[in-house]
C-alpha cells in the first residue's frame, strides 16, 4: 500500500542554507540542484513517512489534502 507523498510549496519556499526537510529525509527524496534552489520531491523515493513536514521550520511542505498556504511564512 502507497503512503501519501507530501507536497512543497516552492513559491513560499525561504531557501534555507540548511534544508531540515532534506536532513532528515532518510531515503533522499528530497533533492536540491543548486544551494539557493528549494528542493524538489522525487515521488519515486518518497516513502511516505511525513518527516519532512514536521522538519521544515517554514511549514510549506503539506501533507495530501490539506490546506495550502496563501502567504509566506514568517519565520
Amino acid at each position: 500500500m502507497s503512503r501519501p507523498v507530501p507536497r512543497i510549496q516552492d513559491e513560499l519556499c525561504l531557501h534555507c542554507t540548511t534544508c531540515h526537510a532534506q536532513k532528515v529525509c532518510r531515503v533522499r527524496a528530497l533533492v536540491r540542484i543548486e544551494p539557493d534552489d528549494a528542493p524538489f520531491l522525487d515521488s519515486a523515493r518518497c516513502n511516505g513517512c511525513l518527516r519532512c513536514i514536521l522538519a521544515c521550520p517554514t511549514r510549506v511542505i503539506r501533507e495530501p489534502g490539506t490546506e495550502l498556504l496563501t502567504d509566506a511564512p514568517s519565520g
